[in-house]
């Protein structure tokens, strides 16, 4: 069932490129490569914002409207506000609308 999703939260540079992030990881051959191991697996954990992953730190909240919004720390993180109709669109393309709306 689809519903409204609220999260805030921060989203901490590690680093590393996906590949490097998962290694160590147990791929299941059923994944065509790392990418879409990160993508369908780390998802809720983890996000690549132009080759570098992020670690994502949230709360969720439970309201109405939608919030796309985000903001760089000096020490290269970012916080980031998101909130959606989760039948409309998922996590990971709520969180690039609000990569575009960094204030």
């Amino acid at each position: 069932m689809s519903e409204t999703e609220h999260f805030k939260g921060k989203l901490k540079p590690t680093g590393k490129d996906i590949t490097t992030y998962v290694r160590g990881h147990k791929i299941p051959e059923y994944y065509e490569d790392e990418k879409e191991y990160f993508d369908e697996h780390l998802c809720n954990h983890a996000v690549n914002i132009d080759g570098q992953v992020y670690e994502i730190e949230r709360t969720e909240y439970k309201d109405n409207d939608g919030i796309f919004e985000s903001s760089i720390n000096k020490d290269g993180s970012i916080d980031f506000q998101v909130k959606y109709y989760n039948g409309g669109c998922g996590f990971s393309e709520a969180l690039g609308c609000a990569i575009k709306n960094k204030r």
